[in-house]
């Protein structure tokens, strides 16, 4: 069984996240009102994510792709090998993307800015976690696992058959990221999204965030209620509903070793850049010291991309 994924996809594809109807996606209005609608799906998606993610590669101790195809034809107590998880601990996760790194990516050159409006469909890791595994064993494994769950991925990066020279570019962290097409259990359709009360609840909550800085709190109400607004239209309520969402594995060495060294690296990149080019992996490096602290986190600026430029600002002034 390869790894190697389906024709690239933005979140807009057919089988993910239907359009809004009758959006032409032509004003930068228009396109942060979409930014919404995707993270408050994200929203109402993530726990389950996270749960089913853990639920996949806990439990189960798989040595070779045969173990693993014939896992759930194990019965409880058949096998002699003792069970146990193929990750170290749960998987690590931070919230959803900001709005704000969605909103610079959409204007950025070396991002999304030339693409194919709405340029935010581009954001195919709005939802994340971490993967810590013990050996690359469990590495493989855990791929094997989350192929035979979610089935062929929708993007698939191996950061271990990268060259020396481009290694070198990213400090040598080395990762696999894969990108899946989730679909919540309880969620058949758009309308299931709309009618959960638990949805409700948190769609509630999103609304009465604080914007962040770059915008006001009257624009930032339009944008959501806009964003609501689609959502909730009937003409999309039989509409079936997927993610792209995103999980990063890498070893428990490359993981100590990161957060070591993650202060240099922020200081290295500069502030800025530090914000902007640390997408997921900094983020959750960040989010494994505050883990419990924050993981309720969902709406408005990212506490990660704070603590970022916190902690650049704060070293630069000590030096």
């Amino acid at each position: 069984m390869g790894f190697e994924p389906e024709d690239y996809m933005r979140q807009d594809s057919k089988r993910l996240v239907p359009l809004p109807v009758g959006v032409s996606f032509q004003t930068t209005f228009e396109e942060c009102c979409y930014i919404h609608y995707l993270r408050l799906l994200a929203t109402a998606m993530d726990s389950s994510f996270q749960n089913s993610v853990n639920e996949c590669l806990g439990g189960v101790e798989v040595m070779t792709y045969r173990d693993t195809v014939n896992v759930r034809k194990r019965r409880s107590g058949s096998d002699p090998q003792r069970k146990r998880s193929l990750i170290l601990d749960r998987t690590y996760e931070n919230g959803i993307k900001g709005y704000e790194r969605m909103y610079n990516k959409m204007g950025a050159v070396e991002d999304h800015r030339f693409e194919k409006r709405p340029r935010p469909a581009q954001n195919i890791d709005i939802n994340r976690c971490l993967v810590v595994c013990e050996s690359s064993k469990h590495l493989r494994n855990v791929l094997v696992a989350l192929r035979l769950r979610y089935g062929a991925f929708v993007k698939f990066k191996n950061g271990f058959s990268m060259s020396k020279e481009d290694a070198k570019k990213g400090f040598y962290l080395r990762l696999c990221i894969v990108t899946v097409a989730f679909s919540h259990h309880r969620f058949r359709n758009m309308g299931d999204v709309c009618r959960d009360r638990e949805v409700s609840r948190l769609w509630l909550q999103y609304a009465e965030s604080e914007p962040p800085s770059s915008v006001s709190r009257g624009t930032w109400i339009r944008q959501i209620e806009t964003a609501l607004g689609w959502l909730r239209d009937p003409a999309l309520s039989r509409k079936p509903v997927k993610m792209a969402m995103e999980i990063q594995v890498l070893l428990r060495n490359s993981r100590d070793v990161r957060m070591r060294m993650h202060e240099m690296y922020v200081v290295g990149v500069g502030c800025w850049k530090a914000r902007e080019s640390l997408s997921l992996s900094l983020s959750l490096f960040l989010s494994l010291q505050t883990y419990n602290a924050h993981t309720h986190t969902h709406t408005g600026t990212k506490y990660s991309e704070q603590r970022t430029s916190f902690t650049c600002f704060e070293t630069l002034r000590a030096t």
